[in-house]
């Protein structure tokens, strides 16, 4: 089978989220949100590579090796998003029931909120 690949940085931000008390929970949240977005795209997340990248700090810095993380994805070719949706269905919907209208009149509840109100019940 044939896939095409997609490989995007993996994210260095911590975003806050409630219930990710630590630097660790929020970290893996962020991971969490960038998988889940990829996988609704139909992409496959299949490994997390370390890459070492030589980069400048400024205009006069020596340039220095660091390491970047990077996200690699697949999909099958010819659209993964079409065939994921073909395949997976949605439950079907409740049926929904309609309420039953009480058939008190409103002139009954008025006499008995008065007379309760006066004391005679």
């Amino acid at each position: 089978m044939n896939y095409e690949y997609k490989v995007i940085a993996a994210p260095e931000a911590r975003r806050k989220r409630r219930g990710a008390g630590g630097p660790g929970d929020r970290i893996a949240a962020s991971m969490a949100d960038t998988l889940t977005a990829e996988a609704n795209d139909g992409w496959e997340y299949l490994r997390t590579d370390v890459l070492p990248v030589r980069e400048r700090g400024g205009w006069f810095s020596r340039s220095e090796e660091v390491y970047r993380a990077v996200l690699v994805f697949r999909r099958p070719r010819g659209g993964g998003r079409a065939r994921l949706r073909a395949t997976v269905q949605p439950p079907p919907r409740p049926r929904l029931r309609t309420p039953r209208l009480r058939t008190h009149s409103l002139r009954a509840s008025r006499v008995r909120t008065s007379r309760l109100r006066s004391g005679c019940l």
